[in-house]
């Protein structure tokens, strides 16, 4: 089953898919639905089928979101892939042409560094992505912090593999999309509790070819 029925409803609710869902979910879905609007066509069913499996969990049968995601009466939509990719670049907001730099910032929260630093944090931590922007400001993608505004070590690492003082757009980019040797979209595997292995590996694999 592709579940391209239950994204077309999670576009529909997204707003209250997000504030449903945990902080740390709410972002792997914004993230795993960006991967999606702008992934290859082979890969879009095993996207789908992940983001099912995350949102899932947060709701019960008879709701809408659920039923979507489980009932085969809803593969009378011929068109499901379709409209699906279509619902989700409008949610996000994604322009018809992929724009790199505006794909990163529709599907991750960023912040100031003028604001970080307002909050307590330091945006100016060496190896953190610092994006500019036209305006002359940094915006400072949130998944670099842990829930204390603290940088992940993970992340720094990654960054450093990876060269995000040389391109940081690049690297934001790397974390957003679907990755090969993850099985997954990099940013979905951040996490307090757990630091995921992989991740460095995966960079390193990156940088090497």
């Amino acid at each position: 089953m592709a579940y391209h029925n239950g994204i077309i409803e999670i576009t529909r609710q997204l707003e209250h898919v997000l504030a449903r869902l945990g902080a740390a979910d709410a972002t792997k879905l914004r993230s795993l639905l960006g991967a999606f609007a702008t992934s290859v066509e082979e890969n879009r069913d095993q996207l789908a089928s992940d983001i099912a499996t995350l949102v899932l969990p947060w709701y019960e049968p008879g709701e809408p979101i659920y039923e979507a995601l489980n009932e085969e009466r809803y593969a009378e939509v011929r068109q499901a892939p379709v409209v699906a990719l279509f619902l989700v670049r409008l949610a996000l907001g994604l322009p018809a042409a992929d724009d790199p730099r505006e794909r990163i910032l529709g599907i991750q929260q960023v912040t100031t560094a003028t604001e970080l630093r307002r909050r307590g944090a330091d945006p100016d931590v060496r190896d953190l992505i610092r994006l500019p922007r036209p305006d002359g400001s940094v915006s400072v993608p949130d998944f670099q912090f842990d829930a204390d505004l603290r940088p992940r070590s993970v992340v720094l690492e990654v960054n450093r593999v990876l060269g995000a003082d040389d391109d940081p757009w690049a690297v934001a980019d790397w974390w957003v999309s679907g990755n090969i040797w993850l099985d997954a979209v990099p940013v979905t595997l951040l996490s307090d509790n757990v630091v995921e292995p992989g991740l460095v590996a995966a960079a390193t694999a990156a940088v090497d070819g």
